[in-house]
């Protein structure tokens, strides 16, 4: 789990994460299904790209944990 749990959201919020995630994830499956791939591979790939281009010094999660970007 990358949150803490002790980090707390107004359902407004809630609400708003929930939409994007929701609008994100039609996206991938968009975008597997143009390309005969599953939704998982396009997250994984995304991910990947927003990684590589995160600047030095940003903390990232990436293979279950957080790490500082060099």
């Amino acid at each position: 789990r990358p949150w803490p749990e002790e980090i707390e959201m107004s359902p407004e919020v809630k609400a708003l994460v929930a939409e994007v995630n929701t609008k994100r994830r039609a996206a991938y499956a968009e975008i597997a299904q143009k390309n005969g791939t599953a939704p998982e591979a396009v997250a994984a790939l995304s991910g990947q790209k927003l990684i590589e281009r995160a600047p030095a010094g940003q903390w990232v999660w990436a293979n279950g944990s957080w790490t500082k970007r060099r």
